[in-house]
């Protein structure tokens, strides 16, 4: 409690300082146009669970949930999404407080500005730097943009945009547990938000793997999963263990399913609930396959409860259908500009996610230019469920070389081909 009260005193403390400097900065119509975050935004759900979408500009049934009105925000480990619907001449701006402690505090506070013109997406981003209270500043950010990814699409006199963010620039790790403030605003064009000092009222949102809905008095509820991740070939199992307290709810059914883009590859089971025993404790088992030609990423499975007088609750957790490995470079990723070329060594590990052993082959492809000196191409195999393996990696950055540049890695498995890309900024 302490820490929600200090949170909400942080943020009272903010805005009414600066409205106490309205009067003599503006008039209050003024003050109305120039502050234009300054709203509470109504957020439709604060535990975001993890849910992964396709960056296509398109924003599909099913695909996102909504943050407000016509925007929408979701994430997995390691990126943040955003996606929101706007008027052509609006700008999509996503304001993010990474610490969660206030727009004016701290210098962990980052905007990403989407504009749309003769139908191409211009992204500008910025950091806010107030750890000066008293004279807050833009500073550049230190994620360049080329690292982020976006996609755009008009339709009629609306566009659409979808986009992925994967990185907090103060190191802090996007998983589950993290709270940040967050605010996603349509803007016109034309509007200035210059002015550093000015503040804007966060929304702050907790990233979870499972949340409930209008759960009952009495009843309580965890999902018991070994791994969250399953490869699509494989069976994947969720223990769903309650305890109904003895005054607690009278429960008929529990249906499960998946939902979303989930709810046509994951198998739909309607069971009466069990009858809880002397300690009040009941458990269901969902087993289920992924239906062929399911897109990798988080997805979510919802079970909805049905008491005997027809009330209905609703529990749901991220699952997340798996490629067959996970890969995971691990090397400097940020280097100072020489006149003398750099050797850059590290590895990457692929990570298995299916049942039983793998075997495949590996390729690093560097920019046009570099060396690859070790593991541009190595074997794959990986005797044990759930193993890795670790291929080192030895490559050559040219002197004089700045910029931000692709380093591309590929497995072959079977007829599968699985891809990751990684940015090296050289500054």
């Amino acid at each position: 409690m302490r820490i929600r009260l200090a949170d909400r005193a942080v943020r009272n403390c903010e805005v009414s300082a600066f409205l106490a400097l309205v009067p003599m900065l503006v008039s209050q119509s003024q003050a109305a146009a120039q502050v234009p975050f300054l709203a509470p935004l109504a957020v439709a759900e604060t535990n975001r669970l993890a849910l992964t979408p396709t960056i296509d500009g398109e924003i599909q049934p099913g695909e996102w949930e909504k943050l407000a009105d016509t925007t929408y925000f979701q994430w997995e480990p390691d990126t943040l999404y955003f996606a929101a619907q706007a008027k052509l001449g609006q700008d999509i701006v996503v304001s993010i407080d990474h610490a969660g402690d206030g727009w004016l505090v701290g210098d962990d506070n980052v905007e990403l500005r989407c504009h749309l013109a003769e139908g191409k997406l211009k992204v500008t981003l910025r950091r806010l730097d107030a750890t000066n209270p008293n004279g807050p500043k833009w500073i550049p950010a230190a994620v360049p943009t080329e690292t982020l990814k976006f996609s755009a699409k008009v339709n009629g006199d609306t566009w659409s945009m979808e986009a992925a963010y994967d990185a907090d620039e103060k190191g802090d790790p996007i998983k589950e547990g993290k709270k940040f403030g967050l605010r996603i605003d349509l803007a016109p064009e034309d509007m200035e938000l210059d002015k550093p000092y000015l503040p804007r009222t966060m929304t702050f949102v907790r990233l979870q793997y499972d949340n409930s809905t209008d759960l009952f008095s009495g009843l309580s509820w965890r999902p018991n999963i070994p791994n969250r991740s399953f490869a699509r070939e494989d069976e994947f199992r969720i223990r769903y263990e309650f305890h109904v307290d003895p005054e607690g709810p009278s429960i008929k059914n529990f249906e499960v399913e998946g939902s979303g883009r989930a709810a046509s590859v994951l198998t739909k089971i309607r069971n009466p609930f069990p009858v809880p025993d002397a300690k009040g404790r009941a458990r269901v088992d969902y087993v289920t396959r992924v239906a062929p030609g399911a897109s990798p990423g988080y997805r979510i499975v919802k079970g909805t409860l049905t008491t005997a007088d027809g009330r209905e609750a609703v529990v749901r957790t991220s699952v997340r259908i798996a490629d067959l490995v996970d890969i995971d470079p691990n090397f400097p990723m940020e280097l100072k500009a020489s006149d003398d070329a750099q050797i850059i060594r590290g590895g990457v590990t692929y990570k298995s996610q299916a049942t039983g052993r793998i075997s495949g082959t590996h390729t690093m492809t560097v920019p046009t230019g570099w060396t690859a000196s070790r593991g541009g191409q190595a074997n794959l195999l990986v005797y044990h469920t759930r193993g890795q393996q670790r291929v080192s990696l030895e490559f050559i950055v040219p002197r004089g070389t700045k910029g931000t540049f692709p380093v591309k890695f590929e497995a072959q498995i079977g007829d599968r081909t699985i891809t990751k890309t990684v940015y090296v900024h050289v500054r």
